[in-house]
């Protein structure tokens, strides 16, 4: 009897443990490669925008994002599996500014995931650019 409880519990540790997901490393090829869509889709709204303020200030000033380096977690939650991350993005303009970003698996589908850059990030590309911009204009 107790070695039938035994095997059952290892049974049923192993065929339970296949189906838990860590989240992905910030490092991961999968989330650099979605966190540049994502910040490409971000800056494809701000350019569709009908905002005459980004007209003046930021049409066509957005950098694009190249690639991320030194990607590294700051911090994990295990409770609801996110990961938040900080990298150096290197963009076209040759700046390099440090991002932070989320990681977080799907509920629906706990092998795919989620990455949402931060706005204090997003926002920080966008001013840096203006100021960069208005400095090339000067003579």
């Amino acid at each position: 009897m107790k070695k039938t409880f035994m095997l059952t519990s290892l049974v049923g540790i192993i065929a339970f443990s296949g189906c838990s997901t860590d989240t992905p490393k910030c490092s991961d090829v999968r989330v650099k490669t979605k966190v540049i869509n994502t910040y490409k889709k971000w800056k494809d709204e701000l350019n569709n925008t009908k905002n005459p303020l980004f007209e003046i200030f930021l049409k066509g000033k957005i950098p694009n994002l190249l690639v991320l380096k030194n990607a590294r977690a700051i911090s994990y939650n295990k409770e609801i599996k996110l990961r938040e991350c900080k990298a150096e993005a290197i963009f076209d303009n040759n700046q390099t500014w440090t991002i932070h970003y989320t990681v977080q698996n799907s509920e629906e589908n706990p092998r795919d995931f989620y990455v949402e850059i931060s706005k204090k990030s997003l926002d920080k590309v966008a001013k840096e650019s203006i100021v960069e911009s208005f400095f090339q204009q000067l003579p």
